[in-house]
């Protein structure tokens, strides 16, 4: 009996302790809150960015003036050859207006997995506007039918996947991005008498403008941005802002009592 009792006593403490843990976080997680925005509140003061600007759209908005600025919209589209069998289409002299109409499209996704944190954002264009020049040949140029098109594509949406290790010196890195086009209207010009084969041109452009676009811009546009990433250094950039941070009073004290 003696030893149960002893048993009893030595786990008692125990007892105690659980059912009260949870009481205890619960005040800290309250305390903790209260003191953290009491801290942020006097280091950053007036130094917010307006509520209706997010970092991210003021950064998607400079980029829209360096497309500008690159020259970049207008957008000369690589010339494209389709071949199958004895029908050849080319098209040259493609351009696309509207490309620097980019905005964001829904949230931010940030997770963190094996201590590499990873951004996902989504890209969207307004309606983009271009025009080719196109020639249909059958049989190695004995047939040959052409003319100009004009065509809209209702949007181009870009979803990119970036990622930073916590290891601040690696760089960050363009894990991934994935690019669609939306409907694409086409409009001939100068194709002269419709026949079959200006019919049959006319119902295959809008594949072709949508490959044709992709292929010039998804795996371009990709190392474009890796080479921006590379540019830009982490730690370098931390050790640089550290002082700031210490001048607005970041640094955190507690002190509390149960």
């Amino acid at each position: 009996m003696g030893a149960v009792f002893q048993s009893f006593v030595n786990s008692a403490s125990n007892l105690v302790f659980d059912a009260m843990k949870p009481f205890m976080l619960k005040e800290a997680y309250a305390k903790i809150s209260t003191e953290v925005d009491s801290h942020l509140d006097k280091a950053i003061g007036e130094n917010v960015l307006p509520n209706s600007i997010a970092p991210l759209d003021m950064a998607i908005a400079e980029g829209r003036k360096k497309i500008r600025a690159l020259g970049y919209d207008p957008f000369k589209v690589r010339d494209y050859n389709h071949t199958v069998g004895m029908f050849s289409m080319e098209m040259t002299n493609t351009w696309i207006i509207g490309v620097s109409s980019f905005y964001r499209v829904g949230n931010i996704t940030v997770s963190m997995q094996n201590n590499t944190m990873t951004v996902r954002t989504q890209v969207g264009t307004q309606q983009i506007k271009g025009s080719t020049q196109w020639e249909l040949s059958v049989g190695s140029g004995m047939i040959t039918r052409g003319g100009r098109a004009q065509f809209t594509v209702e949007h181009i949406k870009m979803t990119t996947a970036m990622s930073q290790s916590l290891d601040v010196r690696n760089r960050p890195v363009m894990k991934d991005l994935q690019m669609e086009l939306g409907n694409i209207q086409v409009r001939t010009e100068g194709a002269g008498t419709l026949d079959y084969l200006i019919e049959f041109a006319v119902n295959i452009l809008p594949n072709l403008l949508r490959y044709q676009i992709m292929d010039a811009i998804e795996n371009p546009a990709k190392t474009r941005i890796q080479e921006e990433l590379n540019k830009i250094d982490v730690e370098k950039f931390i050790r640089q802002k550290l002082p700031e941070f210490e001048r607005l009073g970041l640094k955190m004290d507690f002190d509390f009592e149960f």
